[in-house]
């Protein structure tokens, strides 16, 4: 890269600073050499911070050059305006180190050129030598080696890249957007760039037309619908000497990694403050709970075994003895408690678990459906944690229904590999507005804030079964009901269900016809 500064002293610290981005970089000593560059560049940085006047005329020299005419030329320091007044390619801000590495990487990478420039380019010289030196195939050798060696660095830029003109009609794409969007580069070429926005599951504008519209770079996280991926999405402008858009490049650099570290990040965070919470309660409420527990059980020891009221303490005990428990887990949990894992019949849990909430289900007239797969595969499972998930979920379908109406539960076995349990909770309610689902298993985060919801369930929900290393995820729509599906690694043996004996209706679940999906 080639520096131009009024002076050595600014000219070594843009050096060094290029140097530690891995680019070599050397003066320039423009006012006293103006008509020899000293060595190949691929940019040209100048130093803002003098005249304008001066600036035009380093800016004018550099276009004159043969050798820099085509380089981009950027601004350390400035205005967006002085880029404009003097004719510069674009201005890296002198505080924003970030900002300023990160576009000197993307001027350097693509060089400013692009597949157009560079390919009218070679082939015009080409041309030119073919006819001159007919009798010197060494020399276009070189030419071809030059492209080659190109096209080589084009395709090894781990960022999938693509050329496009400035009507959004695709030029070239490397390897790496090839690898990403497992399409043949002959399929991508001449089609429009919207091809790549389907491909990522988007629809309405792209990014493209806003580009163009406002004449600046644009980027944005943009998450593949299919696969889940998350892509940072930028595009920038190539503009000719004359400030005309000549084309522009697109980068997809796949930030999946580094946006689940951030998400852990964040969670990492609301888990120490779920610890601090539980633990309070924890320590304020098992004391009281051991009183009401202890006096129940004393009281029982002075009336009939098969008085009423015996009934009612007996209630009282086991009740505050259940609720000591769940404190207990769920202090176990936010300690990262591991599961204790033992084989587990998933029917029989679910059955179990369905039981305890009849009266409730009864109380909220919800028709209940079981469509239990009867040969079901055993898991290895904590029996605790897993029905404390499903609790939550069906807790949550129960809540969902104030006005009654059906929740079906469904097991399966997934083939693939690996093979799985899937577990799909259904309810008819009253859905989840699509703007909630990103968030629906953070911690805290809940829809029912004003009726007592305390956006703990789906969230330790998610955690139990990430520890058995399964999965779960949610589909929903408005007015539609929602659909939760869980998948755990399966064992070897299937289990024969015999009996089923159930409070559920034993029933194949209702499915809209040649679809899986709630959307309607």
């Amino acid at each position: 890269m080639l520096v131009v500064a009024a002076d050595a002293v600014a000219a070594a610290q843009l050096c060094a600073r290029l140097e530690q981005l891995g680019f070599s970089a050397l003066r320039w000593e423009i006012e006293a050499n103006p008509h020899a560059p000293p060595a190949e560049a691929r940019l040209v940085l100048i130093e803002a911070r003098v005249p304008i006047e001066q600036l035009r005329s380093w800016i004018a020299r550099v276009r004159e050059h043969e050798w820099t005419a085509l380089l981009p030329v950027l601004l350390h320091g400035g205005s967006e305006l002085l880029v404009w007044e003097t004719g510069a390619d674009d201005v890296l801000p002198a505080e924003d180190e970030a900002e300023w590495a990160c576009r000197v990487r993307v001027w350097a990478a693509v060089s400013a050129r692009l597949e157009r420039l560079l390919e009218e380019r070679i082939a015009e010289r080409t041309e030119l030598l073919e006819r001159a030196l007919s009798g010197q195939e060494h020399l276009l050798e070189d030419v071809r080696a030059a492209r080659a060696q190109w096209e080589a660095t084009f395709n090894a830029i781990a960022d999938g890249l693509v050329l496009t003109t400035p009507e959004g009609i695709i030029e070239q794409a490397n390897d790496a957007l090839v690898r990403f969007f497992g399409l043949s580069r002959e399929r991508w070429l001449g089609q429009s760039c919207r091809l790549l926005w389907e491909r990522l599951g988007r629809s309405g504008p792209c990014l493209h037309e806003r580009v163009v519209a406002t004449g600046q770079a644009q980027e944005e996280d943009v998450v593949e619908a299919a696969t889940g991926r998350t892509f940072r999405v930028l595009i920038t402008p190539v503009r000719s000497v004359r400030g005309e858009v000549l084309g522009l490049v697109h980068i997809f650099r796949d930030v999946t990694v580094e946006r689940q570290l951030e998400r852990q990040a964040r969670h990492a965070e609301r888990m120490v403050l779920a610890g601090q919470i539980v633990s309070g309660i924890a320590h304020e409420a098992a004391t009281p709970l051991s009183i009401i527990a202890n006096i129940a059980e004393a009281l029982l020891l002075d009336v009939p075994s098969e008085s009423p009221m015996a009934s009612d303490l007996r209630s009282i005990v086991a009740q505050a003895r259940r609720l000591t428990e769940m404190l207990r887990q769920l202090l176990d949990f936010v300690r990262q408690a591991p599961p204790a894992f033992r084989e587990l019949d998933v029917n029989a849990l679910i059955e179990e678990t369905l039981a305890l909430l009849r009266y409730s289900f009864r109380a909220a007239r919800i028709e209940v459906v079981a469509d239990l797969e009867p040969e079901l595969p055993p898991i290895r499972a904590d029996r605790h944690q897993l029905q404390q998930v499903l609790l939550n979920l069906f807790t949550n379908a129960l809540h969902a229904m104030p006005e009654g109406g059906r929740l079906c539960v469904r097991t399966e076995v997934r083939s693939g590999a690996p093979k799985q349990v899937q577990i799909t909770v259904e309810d008819t309610g009253v859905g989840i507005p699509p703007e909630y689902l990103p968030r629906i298993f953070d911690f805290f985060f809940t829809t029912r804030a004003d009726r007592g919801g305390t956006g703990l369930g789906l969230a330790i929900a998610r955690q139990i079964v990430e520890a058995h290393e399964g999965t779960i995820e949610v589909e929903s729509a408005p007015g539609r009901g929602t659909r939760f599906r869980v998948r755990l690694p399966l064992r070897a043996e299937p289990i024969r269900i015999e009996d089923p004996g159930s409070v559920a209706e034993r029933a194949p679940c209702a499915r809209a016809e040649g679809s899986d999906t709630l959307s309607g």
